[in-house]
């Protein structure tokens, strides 16, 4: 495991490219979790070209889709929307 793994929000993921649509500041990406549109959530490993993960999160419709990457840019795991029941609301509103 990295020593140091960050995130970004994005307005989207295209996970064909692995790569993420307009970058959202943090409020920006509060503001959608609290309506309908969806966020991407991305983590980022520093000299990493391809980042190990990415999330694609609507809260209010109960969607999380995300998707794993190995080092070479492989999808290794990908879990359906609604996997396990898993519910994102207030993913991101603690500091």
């Amino acid at each position: 495991m990295p020593d140091t793994t960050y995130v970004t929000f994005d307005e989207s993921w295209d996970a064909t490219s692995r790569t993420g649509g307009r970058a959202l500041s943090r409020e920006e990406a509060r503001a959608r979790d609290a309506t309908v549109p969806p966020y991407a959530v991305i983590y980022h490993v520093p000299g990493r070209e391809v980042p190990p993960g990415a999330c694609l999160v609507a809260s209010k419709a109960d969607v999380l889709d995300s998707w794993d990457f190995c080092a070479a840019g492989t999808e290794r795991l990908r879990l359906p929307p609604g996997c396990a029941g898993a519910r994102v609301r207030g993913v991101i509103t603690r500091a």
